[in-house]
C-alpha cells in the first residue's frame, strides 16, 4: 500500500507539471508619438537710440535685454536715401540735391546696406564715419537719413 501511495503520489506530481509551449512570435507593431514643448514667451527688448548727431566719426550702441537665450539675432539696416556711390547718404533739408555720405563699421569691417550683422546678448556698438571730403565741400544745412533697423 506504501508502494501504491508512492506511485500514485508521483503520478499526481508528474502529471502537474506545466509543459512549455512553443508559440509563434508575436507580431510586431510600431506606434510613433509627438513629442513637443512651446515656448510662448520668447521676446527680447532691443533698444537703439532715437537719433544720433553724426560727428565725422560717432558710435551708436544697440543694445538687447531679456534675451533669454544664447543664440543671435540677425540685424539689417537700410538708409532712406541709398545711392550706387554710397549705400548710406544724408540729404539736405533745404537743397534736396546736396548729400553727405556716410559709412558704418562693425568692428574692423564696413558694413554695407542689406547685409546681416549678428547680434548676440552684448549688442552691437557700431561706428558712423563721414568722408571729409563730402564735408569740405557741404553746402551750408542741416541733412538727415533715416536709418531702419530689421531683427528677427
Amino acid at each position: 500500500m506504501k508502494k501504491l501511495f508512492v506511485l500514485t503520489l508521483a503520478t499526481i506530481m508528474m502529471l502537474s507539471l506545466a509543459l512549455a509551449a512553443f508559440a509563434d512570435d508575436p507580431p510586431v507593431t510600431t506606434q510613433s508619438t509627438e513629442v513637443s514643448y512651446e515656448v510662448s514667451d520668447n521676446y527680447y527688448v532691443v533698444t537703439i537710440p532715437s537719433t544720433l548727431n553724426l560727428n565725422t566719426t560717432s558710435t551708436l550702441d544697440v543694445t538687447v535685454s531679456e534675451l533669454h537665450y544664447d543664440g543671435l539675432l540677425q540685424v539689417t539696416i537700410s538708409g532712406s536715401n541709398p545711392s550706387s556711390d554710397a549705400p548710406f547718404r544724408m540729404k539736405g533739408q533745404s537743397n534736396a540735391n546736396a548729400f553727405i555720405r556716410y559709412y558704418i563699421k562693425n568692428g574692423n569691417d564696413f558694413y554695407t546696406a542689406g547685409s546681416t550683422l549678428y547680434m548676440t546678448k552684448a549688442g552691437l556698438s557700431l561706428t558712423f564715419m563721414t568722408e571729409s571730403s563730402d564735408l569740405n565741400f557741404a553746402l551750408k544745412d542741416k541733412y538727415t537719413d533715416n536709418l531702419t533697423f530689421t531683427i528677427s
